[in-house]
């Protein structure tokens, strides 16, 4: 069962109606200027959205950049490709600190979900 959204959430979902489509997307500036609060606390409700209520959200990091309401398939694999090159990204830098190699990381991680 899904936690209820709060208001902050609710008006998150309110602002992301208006951008969908990654054409469409809205910068994390304002987002946080529309809802009055920081860009940190943006992206937590962006990822409590994402991960606690299903919502699909993608970000885009080349213009136009930020969050927007994915509508279609493209979008979709857009959104897991980005993603997939950050968790290849932080593989490495697990592995550089821990000296193993970045293959071992995936392996702990699997252990540790």
């Amino acid at each position: 069962m899904k936690p209820p959204r709060t208001p902050l959430e609710q008006a998150m979902i309110g602002i992301l109606a208006l951008h969908r489509g990654r054409g469409a997307a809205i910068s994390m500036a304002s987002v946080a200027r529309e809802l009055g609060i920081g860009s940190r606390p943006v992206q937590r409700i962006i990822k409590h959205l994402i991960e606690d209520h299903g919502e699909p959200i993608g970000s885009a990091t080349v213009p136009p950049t930020g969050y927007y309401v994915i509508t279609n398939e493209p979008e979709v694999r857009a959104a897991v490709a980005q993603l997939e090159h950050r968790l290849g990204s932080l593989a490495r830098r697990i592995a550089r600190l821990r000296r193993i190699a970045p293959e071992e990381v995936f392996g702990q991680l699997r252990m540790e979900l």
